[in-house]
């Protein structure tokens, strides 16, 4: 069986969140389905509405990796208007449901975005696009799915004109895989992430690529 790789399609979301779920393990760190399945939506549906392109990789009929891009020469969108809407009810949802949730939301904020802001700040116009998300599910190591999705990120990017590109990971990933792929590393900065269960201190890394 062959890994296939195409565009994301609507129908793809719920085997999405599983493979979101699986990086960030948000099921360990909140009790109850319901809100699990909130939190994922709202990552999913925010990351649909800052992307051009989506990209997933199939083995065997299962959704197994995925790349989400973002190029700035490309007017195209994931529906931003209704994946920001779709966006706006999950966070509304989770904030009105109890205090924990609004902390966890505030930790991810504060441990995370704000640091990926500080990190660009003052090189916003240094990159002309960026890899939103990028997974391979641990399940389905050594069928080269990293390098497919990333060969057809880099096919992308050179076809709008997008000579250098960005993206953000930390600790808790395979950040070494970057630098064996040629990426550069462009900042570092240490933070702490306050979940509900404990603190993880976290290296965040900003890496770079020029096509």
């Amino acid at each position: 069986m062959e890994v296939q790789y195409r565009e994301l399609r609507e129908e793809d979301y719920s085997e999405v969140k599983k493979l979101i779920n699986d990086l960030e393990k948000f099921d360990q760190i909140i009790p109850d389905d319901y809100y699990v399945d909130k939190i994922l939506s709202l990552y999913l549906n925010k990351t649909l509405a800052e992307c051009s392109s989506c990209q997933v990789a199939s083995y065997n009929g299962e959704i197994v990796g995925l790349i989400f891009l973002s190029a700035e020469n490309d007017r195209n969108s994931y529906n931003p208007i209704t994946n920001r809407i779709r966006a706006f009810l999950d966070l509304f949802k989770l904030l009105i449901s109890s205090s924990e949730y609004r902390k966890l939301l505030k930790a991810y904020k504060e441990g995370i975005f704000d640091v990926y802001d500080q990190l660009l700040n003052g090189k916003e116009d240094h990159y002309q696009g960026e890899i939103k998300l990028f997974i391979v599910s641990p399940d389905h190591q050594g069928l080269h799915i990293g390098t497919g999705l990333l060969e057809r990120a880099f096919e992308y990017f050179r076809e709008q004109e997008a000579s250098r590109i960005y993206l953000f990971t930390d600790t808790d990933c395979n950040y070494g895989y970057y630098d064996h792929k040629g990426f550069l590393q462009a900042g570092t900065k240490e933070s702490v992430l306050k979940l509900p269960d404990g603190a993880r201190d976290l290296t965040i890394f900003l890496y770079e690529y020029d096509l």
